[in-house]
């Protein structure tokens, strides 16, 4: 299993940008998410993978994000508790795929290689000064997969079946 943690605020992947130069059409990643990007990037190359990972891969991120200034100071320490979630634009799949992207030609060819992923976002008790705030990724094979399911005692599983009863 890989797993990288990428400190600061996550940024999640804006909406590509267009601009005309010399009457043609360019479109761009805006800078925020392009820098964010290239940070990502940089710290999952910390792997030196020899070889880039083949086959389908399972994707698990967890996004932590300060609490809102507005929050109350009970509401703010039940954000801290998990008991309240961020619900709040941007969303989940728009961080996970800036990650997605930044891992492409550095830990596997292409992000259709991702055939299952876990994504979460929550609200972190002291976001700017902790080791535990950003971004937290593990990647595994499926193969690996199913070893690690089995050692947690089926939890994935069941939280899959869950899921799907709920949706």
């Amino acid at each position: 299993m890989i797993s990288f943690t990428v400190y600061g605020e996550p940024v999640a992947q804006g909406r590509p940008r267009a601009s005309t130069i010399a009457g043609r059409v360019r479109m761009y990643d805006p800078k925020k998410s392009r820098d964010f990007k290239q940070y990502v990037k940089l710290v999952a190359a910390e792997h030196n993978l020899r070889e880039l990972l083949e086959g389908p891969l399972m994707l698990t991120v967890h996004i932590y994000k300060p609490t809102l200034k507005s929050f109350s100071k009970k509401k703010k320490e039940a954000a801290e508790r998990g008991q309240i979630r961020p619900i709040t634009k941007p969303d989940v799949d728009n961080y996970v795929k800036g990650i997605k992207d930044a891992c492409n030609k550095v830990l596997w060819n292409d992000d259709s290689q991702i055939v299952d992923k876990m994504a979460q976002i929550s609200y972190y008790k002291n976001f700017y000064f902790t080791a535990e705030n950003g971004c937290q990724t593990h990647l595994q094979r499926m193969a690996e997969r199913k070893a690690f399911t089995n050692y947690l005692g089926g939890v994935l599983e069941w939280q899959r079946e869950k899921m799907l009863v709920t949706v």
